[in-house]
């Protein structure tokens, strides 16, 4: 083999021509072998995040948190598909994701609605207010220039109350969002306020301070009926794809 220094220019040239060609095929199969390595890593991330959020998912289900628990189930789901599966499946789960969230709102706004509406007629006992003060929430979105920061403020109200000798707590002013501001809220149950408790005979631990049904009863429900038609148009579009 001639040293480069014994070359012509044309052999030097060729020369290196081949060792750039070579330097490349090297870094093309580094790339390959680390992408592939990462690829992965966040495979098994993704598998590990879906199965914690399912143990998770699971007792808050279990606890009748339809909303929270459909979302970490939902949120399990996709990880776990996109662990074990491809895009196609990514895709038809991503669908499925969407119906069950929305059946999860479906099913917790129905329960909603009808407390709110059997609410009307419940007995009532008398309680007294235990935390009457005002959250606050922020939030940010956007990015750069765009980035804008969100400040929301609710009421957080607790009260107890008593049912043949026994005691209970609640925290529910209305079902659903009140239409009342924070402020409003907090003024009207201040803390140690005696109030007047309308309780489920049914299940005694679950009671209301407003009675009856709002607008915003409606709220979870109209959601959920809206996740699942929106996950049954994805999913008939998918499969007709």
């Amino acid at each position: 083999m001639k040293k480069y220094k014994d070359m012509s220019e044309e052999e030097k040239q060729e020369a290196e021509k081949k060792t750039q060609q070579d330097i490349k095929k090297f870094a093309a199969k580094a790339d390959s072998v680390v992408g592939n390595k990462i690829r992965s890593a966040f495979k098994w991330l993704k598998r590990i995040g879906g199965i914690l959020f399912l143990i998770i998912a699971i007792p808050v289900l279990l606890s009748q948190s339809y909303v929270p628990g459909s979302i970490l189930a939902g949120l399990s789901i996709l990880l776990l598909a996109s662990g074990f599966g491809g895009a196609k499946m990514q895709k038809a789960t991503f669908c499925l994701v969407f119906i069950g969230v929305g059946v999860g709102f479906s099913i917790y706004g129905y329960n909603v609605l009808q407390n709110a509406k059997a609410s009307a007629e419940w007995p009532a006992a008398k309680g007294i207010i235990t935390v009457s003060e005002i959250t606050k929430h922020e939030s940010t979105t956007g990015t750069g220039t765009n980035k804008k920061r969100t400040i929301t403020y609710n009421a957080k109200i607790h009260f107890k109350y008593s049912v043949k000798g026994k005691s209970y707590t609640s925290n529910n002013v209305t079902f659903g969002q009140s239409t009342k501001g924070a402020g409003e809220i907090v003024n009207r149950y201040p803390t140690g306020k005696k109030v007047k408790v309308f309780y489920n005979p049914q299940d005694l631990k679950v009671a209301v301070l407003e009675p009856g049904v709002n607008t915003s009863s409606y709220l979870f429900l109209g959601f959920g009926i809206l996740f699942t038609l929106m996950g049954l148009i994805f999913l008939i579009r998918f499969v007709r794809a």
